[in-house]
């Protein structure tokens, strides 16, 4: 395998239940991608701390490099670290030919998402949506998936914002007064309750990090949910058709807004190789 080139594409995604109160959480893939593009190499690369984390606990062939082609914009809340960790992890154990169940996959990433200052919880939920699409439902905790369940197609505009606070550093907040309302929202939380959790989720999460929906930049649009994406500072807009949908992407384009269109999605992370 050393002569080829491996590309792995994997989601950006939606928070549902953010997982800071009681270390369970939830979320949805939404299909803005990441490729991590892998190449055999001797030199040391930017991304040499996750490679390292990651030979440390799998062995293998440490000489690799990475180049990322991301349309995820960074700290908006939209899974940009656990895309990064999902790509590389599967791309370096698809090179030294290593085969992880679901299970070590997600144990595997989480950890090194801590490790490496990305995540306060691990995020198992964000990384499976990246990796295995549809509605993932996790114990962050105990690094599983307790439940992956498709979810509807439906189109979305995603709204960045300044960027905002680091999962990391979000997590030192003092979330007990939490624990209680979203240990019910976790419970309840399926395919059909998603949206309506996905915004109470927002509601809360963007109190503490202090980002609000921006009602003046929404006004005239036909959404059917709004919401900020779990602590934000992206807003979510979820339509009932594609329709709708790009008729809102223009008018926002034409106020001057910076706006990105996508759908949810169930497609699962994408392998591809090529000889190089």
């Amino acid at each position: 395998m050393g002569g080829k080139e491996i590309i792995i594409r994997v989601n950006s995604g939606i928070s549902v239940v953010s997982a800071f109160p009681t270390g369970k959480g939830a979320a949805v893939a939404t299909d803005i991608p990441m490729k991590a593009v892998l190449e055999p190499s001797t030199s040391r690369d930017a991304f040499e701390e996750l490679i390292d984390l990651i030979h440390s606990r799998l062995g293998g062939n440490r000489n690799v490099n990475f180049r990322i082609l991301s349309e995820i914009p960074q700290r908006q809340g939209m899974k940009s670290s656990s895309a990064l960790v999902g790509s590389l992890l599967l791309a370096y154990c698809k090179f030294n030919s290593i085969e992880l169940s679901r299970e070590e996959t997600l144990r595997t990433g989480s950890e090194i998402s801590i490790d490496a200052g990305l995540s306060h919880t691990g995020a198992t939920d964000d990384l499976a949506a990246s990796i295995y699409g549809g509605l993932c439902i996790c114990d962050n905790n105990r690094r599983i998936l307790e439940k992956r369940l498709e979810a509807n197609r439906e189109p979305c505009i995603v709204i960045p914002c300044e960027p905002g606070q680091g999962s990391n550093y979000f997590g030192q907040n003092d979330f007990s007064w939490l624990k209680a309302v979203y240990d019910r929202m976790w419970k309840m939380v399926d395919r059909k309750t998603m949206s309506i959790i996905a915004v109470a989720n927002g509601n809360y999460m963007g109190h503490m990090s202090g980002n609000h929906i921006q009602y003046s930049q929404l006004q005239g649009l036909n959404f059917n949910i709004c919401g900020i994406n779990g602590r934000g500072p992206s807003m979510f807009l979820l339509y009932d058709s594609d329709h709708i949908m790009l008729r809102d992407a223009s008018e926002m384009r034409r106020r001057g807004m910076n706006i990105l269109e996508t759908h949810i999605t169930n497609r699962g992370a994408m392998i591809h190789e090529k000889k190089s």
